[in-house]
């Protein structure tokens, strides 16, 4: 009889991902009630979830007269709720993809875009490099300033060198809160290769490279609502971008990756 690990890749047998661990493990073990714990280990939001928020949750998961209700799978196409968040940055809905966290939505840009290699410039957001370690993506590090800066001219130095094809970088960085200005994004999307924008922490800096959109269709921004609107359970982020590049992630993305409370 073959044991099972014979069939598993021989890169993953040795792959590991420390998540964080839960709030109700965490108090279990110590002896304090959640309500005392700050827990800053994952970035969540410490102010509870607004009322108004909470009865939307509740409305959604059981009102089955509006069409959304816990017992039917989501709309595939999200379109309300794409249409919500285009209204929001006054763009149009088939420039927005949603997925269940903006985990979700770099899981599905790796996979659909052609490259061997992606750019990180740590230290940075690990999901990056873990992601592309399961899809057997090169990960090729450009290390950053001693400020924390992205170091510009190496980036676009590596992009010719080894022609890669996708740039994942946040702005704020994770976890150093570095912004990454405009200018130097526009250098970047210059270069022969799509350019991914994390702004999961954008709405508390204030910046963003939305206005760069029209200018780029190689940028891709990607957002969440697991910060400012502290619905990390719920799990719902989205990315902005070319129409071109957005239909085919909602043709690759799984059928209901969106949950009916997200």
């Amino acid at each position: 009889m073959a044991r099972p690990l014979k069939f598993v890749r021989e890169d993953l047998a040795r792959v590991s991902y420390s998540p964080v661990r839960p709030l109700d493990v965490i108090s279990a073990e110590i002896g304090i009630p959640p309500h005392q714990i700050a827990k800053l280990d994952a970035n969540e939001n410490l102010h509870p979830v607004p009322t108004e928020m909470m009865e939307a949750l509740t409305s959604a998961l059981t009102s089955f007269s509006s069409g959304c209700s816990a017992q039917i799978y989501p709309d595939p196409s999200q379109t309300n709720l794409r249409a919500d968040i285009a209204a929001m940055h006054g763009i149009s809905p088939d420039r927005v993809v949603a997925g269940s966290g903006s985990d979700d939505i770099l899981d599905i840009i790796m996979r659909l875009v052609d490259t061997d290699s992606c750019i990180i410039c740590p230290p940075t957001f690990g999901m990056y490099k873990f992601l592309g370690t399961i899809m057997r993506i090169n990960i090729i590090e450009v290390p950053r300033k001693e400020n924390f800066q992205v170091d510009v001219p190496a980036v676009v130095k590596a992009i010719r060198e080894t022609k890669c094809k996708l740039v994942m970088l946040p702005s704020p960085n994770n976890p150093t809160g570095t912004i990454l200005p405009n200018e130097d994004i526009r250098v970047i999307c210059q270069e022969d290769c799509l350019v991914v924008i994390d702004e999961a922490y954008s709405d508390f800096a204030g910046v963003s490279a939305e206005e760069l959109l029209d200018e780029f269709p190689n940028l891709i921004l990607c957002r969440t609502f697991s910060k400012w609107a502290g619905l990390a359970g719920i799990r719902v982020g989205y990315a902005i971008g070319h129409p071109d590049f957005i239909e085919r992630m909602l043709a690759i993305k799984q059928p209901y990756n969106v949950n009916v409370a997200a």
